[in-house]
Formats: structure tokens, C-alpha cells, sequence
């Protein structure tokens, strides 16, 4: 991996391991069918309890990893629908909608303001206000 791949990871460790699910996301199957993982990897990253110790170890073990473990670690977020973190590791915008396929929902928990309208109305004698 390059070294401008290994500091982006690094500098983007937090959101990662606070965010990634690996057990429930797919990541580990794609990285493994790529080859950027194998069984014993597979194995020692499920072997922590919490979510964030199996997301540390599968970063330290990437991090290791030929030239090409940094672009199909974006890609296996990429298709885990995971698209807040591929835009913080790429520095592009992804399209969250156009990657959510009918009847998935996955929303950036660190990042949730849904839109909202409040319309107050003030009657006065001489005119109504909405703010």
C-alpha cells in the first residue's frame, strides 16, 4: 500500500472504526474474494467481542497489503453501501441514493439532520407573518 493510502486510513481511522460494522456489512467477503485477506486474517479480525476492536484489526491488517488493498477497501465499502466513508477516503462525493437499492436503508449515524420546515404564523392586526 502507498504510503498517501496508509495516512489517509489513518487519518480517517476514527469515522472508520466508530462507523464500520464488519461483521454485518460484507466487507470481509469482498476484501477476501479480491485476495487482499485470507482465512487467518478473517478469522483474527472476528475474534474481538465489540464492533470497533474487529474494525482496528481489520485496519491494521490492510494497512499491510499490496498496492491495490486501498482501492478495493474503498470499493468494499462502496458496495456495503457505506458511501459516507468512501467520500471521506476519496475525497469525492458519493451518491448515496444512486448506491441504495430499493428496500436498503442505510443512513451515516454520525451524521443525521434530516430536513425540516417550521412555519410559525403571527397574526397582528395588521398582518401575518411567516418566519
Amino acid at each position: 500500500m502507498e504510503e498517501k493510502d496508509r495516512e489517509t486510513l489513518e487519518r480517517c481511522r476514527h469515522d472508520i472504526v466508530r462507523d464500520l460494522k464488519v461483521d454485518r456489512s460484507g466487507v470481509l467477503a469482498f476484501l477476501r474474494a479480491m485476495r487482499v485477506l485470507t482465512a487467518q486474517d478473517e478469522e483474527l479480525i472476528r475474534s474481538p467481542e465489540t464492533s470497533i476492536a474487529k474494525a482496528e484489526k481489520l485496519l491494521d491488517i490492510v494497512v499491510t497489503r499490496g498496492p491495490k488493498a486501498f482501492e478495493y477497501f474503498c470499493q468494499s465499502l462502496r458496495e456495503a453501501k457505506y458511501w459516507w466513508l468512501v467520500t471521506k477516503l476519496t475525497g469525492k462525493e458519493e451518491d448515496s441514493e444512486e448506491d441504495l437499492s430499493e428496500g436498503e436503508f442505510t443512513t451515516n449515524p454520525t451524521n443525521v439532520n434530516p430536513p425540516c420546515t417550521i412555519q410559525v404564523t403571527v397574526k397582528s392586526p395588521q398582518s401575518t407573518y411567516c418566519a
